[in-house]
């Protein structure tokens, strides 16, 4: 049986570099550089178990990717190629804080 992860990737043709439990749910992070390629930009997600997606969130910036996330103290935290931290809503997939890290 696939997991999650297997799914999406044969869904979007891009690698799942990370997989998140949230709640029911998975928070998936598409490897950056194969999402860039594959110009998709909202390389964060929120996936149901059945492979269905909740939400997809891009970073702000039109040039900038998120490259790594993270739960934290119950928050999803995500970091970009052009240096913020974000604080992202787990239920809508907006960004709710970002800061820079340069």
């Amino acid at each position: 049986m696939l997991d999650i992860a297997e799914l999406h990737e044969r869904a979007t043709g891009v690698r799942v570099c990370k997989t998140l439990p949230c709640g029911d749910d998975y928070i998936i992070l598409l490897d950056y550089y194969e999402a860039s390629q594959a110009k998709l930009r909202a390389n964060l997600r929120r996936l149901k178990m059945t492979g269905e997606v909740v939400w997809m969130a891009s970073a702000p910036g039109s040039s900038d990717i998120f490259i790594n996330v993270d739960l934290r103290g119950g928050r999803l935290v995500a970091w970009t190629w052009e240096g913020f931290m974000m604080t992202v809503d787990h239920d809508t997939g907006r960004v709710d804080e970002a800061v820079s890290t340069k």
